[in-house]
């Protein structure tokens, strides 16, 4: 690791109903933060999109600290820490045919899809809701506030030191909501519940290499 770590996002495609998973050609790629911890350290395949891939590429390195989001959830937001193990290297599972993420359209002689392998770091003390982290004006120009879509985000360290400080509080009871929104903004999960999130269609793939979905 060279100087002070940079700080990033990353988001992961997760809902706790097994009838809500993120298929990509057929394959369930799902992968929750619960099954990270399981692992330990995951290769973060499957990037499809060239921003996130430039990234990982050429910005990541080791020893970066990572947030790990979920999507997709009841209540999107916030659920851990990972970092960066080994700095970007190409995507093996692009020159697959059998692979969901396979891409006709590169080879291992001009590789066009890299990236990262993350460390299970801890969950966070509470989750960090989305709604919560939209409310917050330190986060206004956060990426994941302004943008979201992206898998691989940056996030300044202002921002990190904000979240830092934001799970050692107690979660809002209530949010700001928008005018004519009918959807209820409730509080965040207990401590408990960001370490507890669990993934049963993950846990019983057997295969070596986990298939995560981060395109």
């Amino acid at each position: 690791m060279n100087g002070k770590p940079k700080y990033w996002l990353v988001t992961q495609c997760y809902s706790e109903l097994a009838i809500i998973r993120r298929l990509v050609n057929g394959v369930d790629v799902s992968y929750s933060f619960a099954q990270m911890k399981e692992d330990g350290i995951a290769d973060w395949d499957g990037v499809r999109n060239y921003q996130a891939r430039n990234i990982m590429r050429d910005q990541m390195s080791v020893g970066d600290k990572v947030l790990y989001y979920h999507s997709n959830t009841k209540v999107p937001g916030i659920v851990g820490i990972v970092q960066v193990h080994r700095a970007g290297y190409p995507d093996e599972c692009a020159w697959d045919p059998k692979d969901p993420h396979f891409d006709p359209k590169t080879d291992k002689l001009n590789p066009k899809w890299f990236k990262v392998d993350l460390e299970y770091v801890r969950p966070l003390q509470r989750l960090l809701s989305l709604a919560e982290l939209k409310s917050n004006p330190k986060l206004a120009n956060m990426a994941l506030v302004k943008s979201g879509r992206l898998s691989v985000q940056p996030v300044k360290p202002s921002e990190w030191e904000t979240i830092m400080q934001l799970e050692q509080l107690r979660a809002p009871s209530v949010l700001p909501s928008k005018k004519g929104s009918k959807r209820p903004r409730g509080s965040a999960a207990p401590p408990a519940a960001a370490a507890a999130v669990s993934d049963p269609a993950a846990s019983k793939r057997k295969s070596a290499r986990k298939t995560k979905y981060t395109a």
